[in-house]
């Protein structure tokens, strides 16, 4: 009898934990539950790098494609964006990336996402600053063409750092307006002219009172020196806003 009992207490014992063995890979592949997508929009074209994350293959954030991290150096665009209810309740934005030469894409979180400097506005800037300076006199030209050759576009307009820089030509700029003749004053309005309205309420109210008190000089018929006292006043206010825009 006690043979019996034994035998009947390992038997079910046994089925118990066959059972359990069983019962394992039923919890395991159970699936991922997936975000819930409230919205999704279209985005214009914008260029972004990645600061670290995953990559997903549907906004439904069930499946990592790519480890984000991998590819910090790849340009990629982001097309469009969705708002995400993800599993733990909570709501994220999710942007759908694609690498420049397409083999890259998926979903990943905007905050995982930096936009790439194109520093446009700048290379624009640039090019009409050292346009102005070569219609200026020769002189002006020696003195002032220098500051361009080390000139970088990510501080193109100043930094504590960067001593080659928009500001520092600002400054040259007026100097040879205050030495200069008629050709150089016009060096001095044209900057002016450029950056006109690019700046606060206020300065730019004060620039344009400046300019006006040239205008006023040149229609008055005043002599040139005058004229050249008001644009060197108006050179000298130039620097400083031109440092502000720096991004």
């Amino acid at each position: 009898m006690k043979k019996v009992l034994c035998a009947t207490a390992i038997l079910t014992v046994t089925l118990g934990m066959v059972a359990s063995v069983v019962s394992v890979p039923d919890v395991a592949s159970a699936k991922v539950k997936s975000a819930k997508v409230v919205k999704t929009t279209k985005l214009n074209k914008i260029a972004y790098q990645t600061t670290g994350g995953y990559i997903y293959t549907s906004a439904k954030l069930t499946k990592k494609k790519y480890n984000a991290a991998k590819y910090l150096n790849t340009k990629f665009y982001a097309t469009k964006s969705s708002k995400v209810k993800k599993r733990n309740g909570k709501s994220a934005i999710y942007y759908y990336v694609q690498s420049s030469n397409k083999r890259i894409k998926g979903w990943i979180w905007k905050g995982n996402l930096q936009k790439v400097q194109q520093y446009g506005q700048a290379k624009k800037d640039v090019a009409a600053m050292k346009k102005i300076v070569l219609n200026m006199t020769p002189r002006a030209q020696k003195y002032i063409m220098p500051q361009f050759d080390k000139l970088s576009l990510k501080h193109a307009y100043s930094t504590e750092n960067a001593q080659n820089n928009l500001a520092q030509v600002s400054v040259r700029i007026a100097a040879e307006v205050y030495d200069g003749n008629q050709v150089d004053v016009a060096g001095g309005i044209a900057e002016y002219q450029l950056f006109a309205g690019r700046f606060s309420t206020n300065v730019n109210r004060n620039l344009q009172r400046l300019y006006a008190k040239y205008l006023d000089a040149v229609n008055g018929g005043d002599s040139f020196d005058t004229q050249r006292v008001q644009a060197t006043e108006l050179a000298n206010a130039m620097a400083d806003p031109i440092d502000g825009l720096q991004r």
